[in-house]
């Protein structure tokens, strides 16, 4: 004996769904409520995993990576100018194609450390010539929070809090 269609429950297929609808409406939600906080947490992620990019760059091309940071943005360039990929400034993100410059959100500052942060041919962040004693700190400010993007001396592991 079967029960009929409307006592069987919900197929899989059909609670997914709902789900994801669900879903969406709570990123909506809480985009909406907090839009400046959560802008800057992302924009501070972001930063953080660009900085990691560039580290891992400036490795893998052998040549020295400087961070440039301003009221809006951030752009990276080699040091020293020559071949490929320094025949351009700011380089070329292989990622995306395109000059490496990054626009903050509207309404988002970032502050840095008041020097531009190099990266050597080792990974190892630099101000200028000499290797940074202690942590440089950027932040990322918007809808009445702060948020901060660390770089380690010795490493230049960048970490957001």
């Amino acid at each position: 004996m079967r029960a009929p269609r409307f006592f069987s429950g919900f197929s899989l297929v059909e609670l997914v769904i709902v789900l994801v609808i669900l879903s969406g409406l709570v990123y909506v939600a809480v985009r909406s409520l907090r839009p400046g906080e959560a802008m800057a947490l992302q924009q501070a992620e972001r930063l953080r995993d660009d900085l990691r990019q560039i580290q891992m760059f400036a490795l893998t091309w052998s040549q020295a990576l400087r961070v440039t940071a301003a009221a809006g943005s951030y752009s990276v360039a080699c040091v020293a100018p020559g071949a490929a990929p320094c025949d351009v400034s700011p380089v070329i993100n292989p990622a995306t194609g395109q000059p490496y410059v990054v626009s903050l959100e509207s309404g988002l500052t970032l502050a840095g450390p008041g020097f531009s942060l190099d990266f050597d041919a080792l990974g190892r962040p630099r101000n200028g010539g000499a290797l940074i004693a202690a942590n440089t700190t950027y932040t990322v400010t918007g809808g009445g929070v702060a948020r901060t993007v660390v770089v380690a001396p010795i490493t230049g592991f960048a970490s957001a809090q």
